[in-house]
């Protein structure tokens, strides 16, 4: 037992972190093509031959149709779930968290593998496929029996849930990334639910990772409408260059951040309002109009407290109303209002109204209670929300400014109101005490208009401002051979030498690998963070492209890493479509969207006798029609095929003989779903392997940065240079 912990001690010793991480990942790839490449037929069918292709006897082996056949829709829909609950217990009973390259030489016996050279990927499925050179084309295997290895669906699923990236030991969670012990503002600026906790999150990360590193320059590489972007401008005050390839992006992107800049004060306010009260508060839009009345007119704009006791006042609507209507005096009617000569002249309606707000104001001193300090707390909240919703002033501008107390304008008028009740006996003395009253109202409030106005110039002056020295944003399409650091320098964001940081929220296709390959090219790049969707649209090495005469100039983007290459690695565009998919969202229903189209496959094979790849234009056809008669005939007429032969007999005898297809379909893509992670494992590994083996790069990790439910794309590569 002491040997063996010695040897351990001695591996571990002559292996870095890092190249521990390769040998480990290496392994894991190892393991999980294992799994995938006698499941490769089967991730790479296409739904709409399910009928023409009888794909369900096909590519099903009879003990798991057997089984399938007698579970019921409940038990069916619950197969994800049995999944994830396989990978719960794998992480929970420690099986994926072996912590040094020893672990693994004792704990990977399943592959029989230490060295490439003990390994092959080896795919029957591929190997059939004809070639020209290296490269596979699938699509002339229109159907490949699966070789299964697995007698029962709980032994597959034990085998998919240890093949993903849950239960793979290598994926670091966001604490580990950052500090999080801080309760982070929600921003929501013009975004749905899902783009703001993966923009609120990301942003976040961001800044963390570039202040720490003394990051000069932010380049989000696919910025598309500027959601990361103007996040980490106006959030984080970080200098950031979006780039994007389509114009009409980039012009989007610059009006949402001019429009945002307007907005955003008020934002920060809904968010910090929701870290303490929990929730954010809707008022009504009259509440909003009145409040956003009075603090135009000066009267109020900010937290009105007495100077002197730290006591906030519970203003009741109707005294704030009276207040409004006693300062909003135009010119004409304050000389009779308000001037010596006619102050007798008060109407009894007018001392009536003075009566009732003094009689407020006596409520107010006397209410200290929690709930008055709430009420008023929300008034507060809401007058200085609207005002800086409409004039955009910033926050930290909007403090210093000089505030009218209310309990000065209040006793203003306790004074009007005995001046007007000793008129009789001492006519010169309250007319002078009235006049002056209505005298400093009016300098304070025109002293407040006047610095309400300069404030607001210079709110949206620093906001302009701020947009032109940080905010960057860029046309011109992505290409691996890009001059960064050039880029930087041609849009004037920095003059220097700067320090920079690649990311990109959802990288679309190749970008993702484009991302990874400036980032090692670049010697003035320093960190990288993106998160990679749309596996579909990138190239790879050993597959042919389906929709393309040969490859495109785009270099493949799968597979990256030197070890995959050697071992000539493919998964084909069906298999990396389909690791979009997420096993993490519920399915209440067992319904499947796309057997109208398989149907209709079948009857334009049947009548055609052949089946176009140029047939497009079909996509959700089905749900502009009321039933499959007219799908079928509006099919054939987008398709410009003769109609004469579609009738309403004819699509009705297709519908009665096919009816059990459509559950068997439903069910057969249940069971092809848990391949999903498998597939979207290897994709992330390779690129994750392929930073792993550059010598410029001191660290690189693979993080799970959102939540997979809310977004199923939820894995970030972090890599660091020195």
């Amino acid at each position: 037992m002491e040997k063996t912990t010695c040897n351990q001690e001695m591996t571990t010793q002559r292996y870095s972190n890092k190249e521990q991480k390769v040998i480990k990942t290496k392994e894991k790839l190892k393991d999980m093509l294992t799994f995938l490449q006698d499941y490769l037929p089967l991730a790479n069918v296409h739904s709409n031959n399910f009928i023409l292709h009888n794909i369900w006897d096909e590519y099903l082996s009879e003990d798991i149709k057997k089984e399938l056949k007698l579970m019921t829709d409940d038990a069916v829909l619950r197969l994800n779930e049995r999944m994830l609950q396989n990978q719960n217990e794998y992480v929970q009973a420690g099986q994926t968290k072996a912590t040094n390259i020893a672990d693994w030489k004792c704990s990977s016996n399943q592959t029989n593998t230490t060295n490439n050279g003990d390994w092959t990927f080896s795919s029957n499925y591929l190997e059939a496929a004809p070639r020209t050179g290296k490269v596979r084309n699938l699509h002339d295997i229109p159907v490949f029996p699966v070789e299964w290895k697995h007698h029962s669906i709980d032994h597959f699923l034990k085998d998919a849930a240890q093949n993903t990236l849950a239960c793979s030991g290598l994926v670091s969670n966001l604490d580990d990334l950052i500090c999080t012990d801080r309760t982070p503002l929600v921003i929501s600026n013009f975004m749905t639910s899902k783009k703001c906790h993966e923009v609120n999150i990301m942003s976040d990360v961001c800044s963390y990772i570039s202040k720490n590193a003394g990051v000069d320059v932010i380049v989000d590489m696919g910025s598309g409408k500027g959601y990361l972007s103007t996040q980490l401008v106006y959030q984080h005050n970080l200098c950031v260059v979006a780039v994007d390839a389509q114009t009409i992006n980039t012009h989007g992107a610059q009006k949402r951040a001019s429009l945002l800049g307007k907005q955003w004060d008020a934002l920060v306010r809904q968010a910090e309002e929701e870290v303490v009260e929990g929730e954010r508060k809707k008022k009504g839009k009259k509440y909003k109009k009145r409040m956003k009345k009075l603090a135009m007119s000066g009267n109020i704009d900010g937290e009105i407290q007495n100077s002197n006791e730290n006591t906030e006042y519970n203003v009741s609507d109707e005294v704030l109303n009276d207040i409004q209507d006693l300062m909003n005096v135009s010119d004409e009617k304050s000389s009779n209002n308000f001037c010596c000569e006619n102050m007798g002249e008060i109407s009894n309606t007018e001392k009536d109204k003075l009566d009732h707000l003094l009689n407020d104001e006596n409520k107010i001193y006397d209410k200290s209670d929690d709930t008055g300090d709430k009420e008023m707390e929300d008034k507060l909240d809401c007058i200085l929300e609207e005002n800086n919703e409409f004039n955009g002033i910033e926050h930290n501008k909007l403090t210093k400014m000089e505030n009218i107390d209310l309990h000065d304008q209040l006793s203003d008028i306790n004074n009007v109101r005995h001046s007007m009740e000793d008129s009789t006996s001492c006519d010169k003395q309250s007319d002078s005490k009235s006049n002056s009253n209505h005298s400093n109202i009016r300098k304070h409030e025109n002293e407040h208009l006047s610095k309400t106005r300069i404030n607001m110039k210079e709110s949206k002056k620093s906001k302009k401002e701020k947009l032109s020295r940080l905010y960057y944003p860029i046309t011109v399409y992505v290409d691996e051979r890009m001059d960064i650091t050039e880029l930087v320098k041609q849009t004037g964001a920095h003059s220097g030498e700067a320090t920079l940081m690649l990311t990109g929220l959802h990288t679309c296709g190749s970008l993702g690998s484009s991302l990874q390959n400036m980032f090692v090219n670049s010697s003035q790049t320093k960190v990288l963070c993106y998160v990679s969707c749309c596996y579909h649209l990138m190239n790879e090495e050993f597959v042919m492209a389906p929709f393309t005469d040969g490859h495109e100039e785009e270099k493949p983007g799968f597979p990256m890493s030197s070890f995959l290459r050697e071992h000539e690695v493919g998964l084909g565009r069906a298999a990396r479509n389909f690791a979009s998919q997420t096993i993490n969202r519920p399915t209440s229903e067992l319904k499947a969207k796309s057997y109208p189209r398989s149907l209709l496959q079948k009857i334009l094979y049947d009548i055609t006798g052949h089946v176009d790849d140029g047939w497009k234009g079909l996509r959700k056809l089905d749900q502009k029609c009321k039933d499959m008669y007219q799908y079928v005939h509006r099919a054939f007429e987008k398709l410009k095929l003769p109609t004469d032969k579609i009738t309403p007999e004819l699509v009705s005898e297709y519908v009665k003989r096919y009816k059990e297809e459509e559950k068997k379909l439903a069910i057969f893509l249940q069971i092809k779903s848990l391949l999903a992670p498998c597939i979207e494992a290897v994709v992330l590994l390779d690129r994750y392997l392929y930073l792993l083996e550059q010598d410029c790069t001191t660290d690189v990790k693979l993080v799970q940065m959102f939540d997979p439910v809310i977004s199923p794309r939820c894995h970030a590569i972090v890599a660091f240079k020195e």
